[in-house]
């Protein structure tokens, strides 16, 4: 009887000892997994840092895009007040209005490109209303 004992000892620590051998073995496998799922979690966030950082410089771009854009409308805003609007019956700016825009300070070649004329016929005109005025 006492060898039968010791052979159920025997027989349940082994049972024993392979039970703790499978649950470590199924911990393992485990941690494993959840190690990879980590992984994999940090490449999908240091995509979407990426991503993140890519959408605040193009929105900073943007940003810089529309106050330029809005400069150069000002200005444009203010060379159209300079302008004035009355054509002739030609639809050519008048002698009047480039001779203004000279007194103004405008350079010849900002006038030809307000007035849609060429930087001769500015200057022609420039020089045609200088000497009326001083006549």
């Amino acid at each position: 009887m006492l060898e039968f004992s010791n052979y159920l000892f025997e027989m349940v620590v082994c049972v024993a000892l392979a039970a703790a051998g499978i649950g470590i073995y199924l911990q393992r496998a485990e941690l494993i997994r959840l190690r990879r799922l980590i992984r994999c979690e940090h490449e999908d966030r240091q995509s979407l840092d990426k991503d993140v950082a890519a959408l605040l410089a193009c929105s900073r771009n943007i940003g810089e895009r529309v106050c330029s854009q809005d400069a150069r409308q000002n200005t444009m805003l203010k060379k159209l007040d300079i302008i004035d609007l009355h054509s002739d019956s030609s639809g050519r700016q008048s002698y009047e209005q480039v001779r203004r825009m000279v007194e103004q300070g405008m350079g010849i070649d900002e006038i030809a490109e307000i007035c849609d004329l060429r930087r001769g016929e500015v200057d022609l005109l420039n020089h045609i209303a200088s000497h009326r005025s001083a006549a």
